[in-house]
């Protein structure tokens, strides 16, 4: 017998909006967290290019909370990242243009 309340709480943390999120390594061991709106943008990311030595997709993560993918995830998707965090704005005199 499940919990509805428990359920609920689970089904809050739950990514519900199909984006994809990994954790990938270079080959020095470093770990990046990845997140993008589908896993084939991860994967294409972790391809090796000129710029870029290739990485391996070490997991994928389904119970990733939004302000931890504001905080530690660099987004690799096409679309505009929804989980960036808007500055407030400054209407000091000297910050104007």
């Amino acid at each position: 017998m499940t919990d509805a309340f428990m359920g609920e709480i689970l089904a809050s943390v739950m990514n519900k909006k199909g984006h994809a999120f990994a954790v990938a390594k270079d080959e020095e061991g470093r770990l990046y967290y990845l997140a993008a709106e589908a896993e084939t943008f991860i994967e294409k990311y972790c391809e090796g290019s000129l710029l870029r030595d290739e990485l391996a997709i070490v997991e994928w993560a389904s119970w990733v909370t939004p302000a931890v993918v504001a905080k530690d995830f660099k987004w690799v998707g096409e679309i505009r990242n929804p989980y960036s965090i808007s500055l407030p704005f400054t209407y000091e005199e000297s910050n104007k243009i």
